[in-house]
């Protein structure tokens, strides 16, 4: 696995997760990824750092519902975006934390 990728298990299950006190770095993939496509997840990511990942800092890609809490977290220097929320299910509540030097594809915010 190139990132921390949380996927419930088919079936309709939920996902229950914390990420805490972590340094998620340098991933070939996202750092964190949350997909709800077989199930609901609610996720807490607190006390850490997010960088250098390849595929963006934090995506959450929703089809069932997805609550993401971030707090006290730096997300620095990913390609792509920072944080990615994608579909109407998809809710992400940043506290306390800093977003900064992240990009993505069409370029914009790149640094120089």
């Amino acid at each position: 696995m190139d990132s921390s990728d949380l996927r419930p298990a088919a079936g309709g299950n939920n996902a229950l997760a914390t990420i805490a006190n972590s340094k998620i770095e340098r991933n070939g993939g996202a750092g964190v990824a949350a997909n709800s496509t077989s199930g609901g997840i609610s996720m807490i990511i607190r006390d850490s750092t997010i960088a250098s990942n390849v595929d963006g800092g934090i995506n959450s890609t929703a089809t069932n519902t997805i609550n993401l809490m971030v707090d006290r977290t730096t997300i620095d220097n990913n390609s792509q975006n920072g944080i990615l929320s994608s579909g109407a299910s998809s809710t992400v509540r940043i506290n306390n934390s800093v977003l900064t030097n992240n990009c993505d594809r069409s370029g914009f915010g790149r640094r120089r």
